[in-house]
């Protein structure tokens, strides 16, 4: 894989790799991008290519362009994102560094996150999932309910690839059958019973892993290799090597999830806010990520290089730094990068909270790391002139204080050792205050000069070289008091001896035995005792003689010496009396100018807490208007809102009274028009009433006529023509009787319509 994205280790500040992404300008523009984000969850955030073997030789397994060679970095940054794009193909492999930064990346591009972790899912190093929703935040004051919520919809498919898995052992104890991986898997999520508090803790990790991640999948992968099959796993091992069910489950991982022919349910597109990632919008969305990360980012950065600044400055400046030194060097490089992260935390909003508080802590811990290089660095090089000074010294030369041992006899034996010894520790004190010398301690500060290693340097020195030389050299002068001493007893034998002859000899000489003599020996032993009594008196008054006069003499002397040096000592009183006012007026002048910086610098501390606090106050008086400019939008737009509301609820009501009028209306004219129809419907039936018994009355005077007609035919005698002229007029009449009686259809037509329209 390439690095697409770096890291600066001197201000964390992340930036893109330009020859990485011209990889997207092989794709059309319109291409719909799948991107598989690879983590592994075992390896800290700088652990090493070696230390990850077993992952990389998954990702070796699957492809031989995934694993994440060491490539030449330039000093002071590191990698932090690998990208690698399948050939002909939209299918994108991200492989994050298990840090914060790259974790955040993989979750916001990927569409599927394969997260490698060793045998068992490990709840602990997924601690960071809980802080997604405070991470994740658009806008201040958005809810983290709400962020949570919707994160299920936003982040990635979660397939967990569980390496050296043993699942395929487990049985379920109440069915006795094989739990597959999804079983052992939900298994993990479900919640505990009880109310401890590490069971509500994992209870609440556990809601949201699931609340985030609601398609999960899982992978179990056998061991890589035998027991028995005598080589040992890189991440290059070849896959005829390795044990064939880890094969067969790889390529099943790389077929299902990776692959460019997998399919859309296990690999699906890249959605953001609903609509697929282009190839040309990923370049474009992923320097947006960088510069979003980078934002928060250097608050932190220009409080590391206030840190680094502050104690390089107080560091130099001293060549040898003592211990003290160098913790107040730590201490103050400390208090002004605390002043830049109080900054920082009066201008970052809340949202973005917990990301500041893993920065900083991260800051804390490259400072910590600085101030133990230097504290290392400095005592490698403080021992380094101690030893040189030590070497110097050679305060002890036991081999002359042997060798002048030698010449001595054994009665001038314990003299010379005892002068020896007060040589030897006059020399050592004599060494030692040279050994200071090269130092320029203070009263607070006692290995200042020589550095911290002066005094470990010190004791090492005295255990390692003094001590062995002063056991070495003891070992010598008792072998020489071994010697003596056998001389002496060599001597006493020779005595005891003598004696022994001289007394047999005294024996056979005189006839006397050993009480005579001893006898002989008291009385010459007591007579030479009382003359050595007489001697000794004797020469104690002339002794004492002497010595009254001696001492006479020396108190004199002394009373002279003691005169003249009350004189010195007064002279030197006085002198130190103007030393001393000379010290005190210099001591006054430098408390005077100490306490006219000292004041100076409140005078400045004041002013600038005063400057700091109006600031603060106007910051808060200008979020204070911004609040009451949202508010005041906010209340513009509520009561908008609900003057529309009451206006689409007038109109609303306007309406349906409308209707409601025009279909009571409408109900009281259909009614109306029932009720005219009836009315009408009876007078056209009454009326018709009237002209039927009319026509009725017409219709039997007719026949009454008819009738009187043919009565009186027989009795009139009308001619022929005059019959015929008659019966010729009668159907005339009769018709005309007939039309009286029975009125056309066209006519009763008419009529109807009269009356209908009346």
């Amino acid at each position: 894989m390439q690095v697409l994205v770096w890291v600066n280790d001197k201000n964390e500040q992340l930036s893109v790799d330009e020859e990485a992404v011209t990889a997207f300008e092989s794709l059309a523009p319109s291409t719909k991008l799948r991107v598989v984000g690879v983590l592994n969850g075992d390896a800290a955030a700088d652990a090493s290519f070696e230390a990850t073997k077993d992952h990389q030789a998954m990702l070796h397994t699957m492809s031989q362009a995934l694993p994440t060679q060491p490539t030449p970095v330039a000093s002071g940054k590191r990698p932090l994102l690998w990208m690698h794009v399948e050939a002909s193909s939209n299918v994108v492999v991200l492989h994050g560094n298990n840090e914060h930064a790259g974790r955040l990346l993989l979750v916001l591009l990927s569409s599927v996150l394969l997260y490698s972790q060793d045998s068992e899912l490990n709840f602990d190093k997924l601690q960071w999932i809980s802080s997604l929703p405070s991470q994740l935040k658009i806008r201040g004051n958005q809810d983290e309910a709400g962020v949570a919520k919707d994160l299920g919809s936003h982040l990635p498919r979660f397939v967990w690839v569980s390496r050296n898995s043993k699942v395929k052992w487990l049985k379920d104890a109440a069915t006795g059958a094989s739990v597959s991986p999804v079983d052992y898997f939900n298994s993990l999520l479900a919640l505990d019973t009880g109310f401890s508090e590490a069971s509500m803790h994992a209870n609440a990790f556990k809601t949201y892993f699931s609340s985030f991640f609601p398609h999960r999948d899982v992978v179990m992968l056998s061991r890589a290799l035998d027991l028995n099959a005598g080589i040992e796993l890189a991440w290059d091992t070849p896959v005829d090597s390795l044990r064939p069910a880890y094969a067969s489950a790889v390529e099943k991982l790389h077929s299902r999830f990776v692959a460019p022919d997998a399919g859309q349910d296990t690999l699906p597109v890249k959605l953001v806010h609903g609509t697929a990632l282009t190839a040309s919008q990923f370049p474009i969305l992923l320097d947006t990520y960088v510069d979003a990360v980078n934002a928060h980012q250097q608050g932190v950065a220009r409080a590391s290089a206030a840190y680094a600044e502050t104690f390089a400055a107080l560091t130099s400046s001293e060549p040898g730094c003592s211990s003290r030194a160098l913790l107040l060097a730590h201490l103050k490089a400390l208090s002004h990068a605390s002043l830049e992260v109080f900054a920082i935390t009066q201008q970052v909003p809340p949202a973005h909270a917990t990301l500041l508080a893993d920065q900083v802590a991260n800051m804390h811990t490259l400072c910590e790391a600085t101030y133990a290089s230097q504290v290392e660095s400095t005592t490698a090089l403080s021992k380094a002139t101690c030893d040189t000074v030590l070497q110097s010294l050679r305060p002890v030369a036991f081999s002359d204080a042997t060798a002048e041992l030698e010449h001595r006899s054994r009665e001038d034996f314990s003299d010379g050792l005892h002068s020896i010894l007060l040589g030897i520790k006059n020399s050592l004190q004599a060494s030692l205050g040279e050994y200071k010398q090269r130092a320029t301690p203070t009263a607070i500060d006692s290995d200042a000069g020589l550095g911290p290693a002066m005094y470990p340097s010190l004791v090492g020195y005295l255990r390692d070289e003094i001590l062995q030389s002063v056991l070495e050299w003891g070992k010598q002068v008792l072998r020489l008091f071994e010697k003596h001493m056998r001389v002496a007893e060599a001597e006493k034998e020779e005595l005891d001896n003598a004696y022994e002859i001289a007394v047999a000899s005294d024996v056979s000489s005189s006839g006397l035995d050993a009480a005579d003599h001893r006898k002989l020996y008291e009385a010459e032993l007591a007579a030479r005792t009382d003359q050595l009594a007489t001697m000794k008196s004797t020469l104690s008054a002339e002794l004492e003689d002497k010595r009254y006069v001696y001492l006479r003499s020396m108190q004199s002397k002394q009373d002279a010496r003691v005169a003249s040096v009350e004189a010195e000592i007064q002279r030197i009183k006085t002198k130190a009396g103007d030393v001393e006012a000379q010290a005190q007026a210099e001591r006054l002048r430098r408390e005077q100018l100490v306490q006219g910086a000292a004041s100076e610098i409140s005078n400045m501390e004041s002013t600038f807490h005063a400057e700091q606090k109006s600031l603060y106050n106007e910051q808060r008086e200008l979020l204070t208007k911004v609040v009451e400019l949202e508010r005041a939008v906010v209340a513009k737009k509520t009561a908008h809102l609900q003057t529309l509301f009451e206006m689409e609820t007038n109109c609303t009501k306007a309406v349906e009274d409308v209707r409601s009028k025009h279909k009571k209306e409408l109900t009281e004219l259909k009614t109306q028009a029932k009720h005219d129809i009836s009315m009408l419907k009876r007078a056209y039936e009454s009326k018709k009433g009237v002209v039927q018994r009319e026509l009725d009355n017409v219709n039997a005077l007719v026949k009454q006529c008819e009738e009187q007609l043919r009565s009186l035919e027989p009795k009139l005698d009308l001619p022929r023509g005059s019959t015929s002229s008659i019966s010729v007029s009668t159907p005339v009449n009769a018709g005309h009787s007939s039309s009286l009686s029975a009125p056309s259809p066209t006519r009763r037509g008419k009529h109807d319509e009269m009356c209908k329209q009346s």
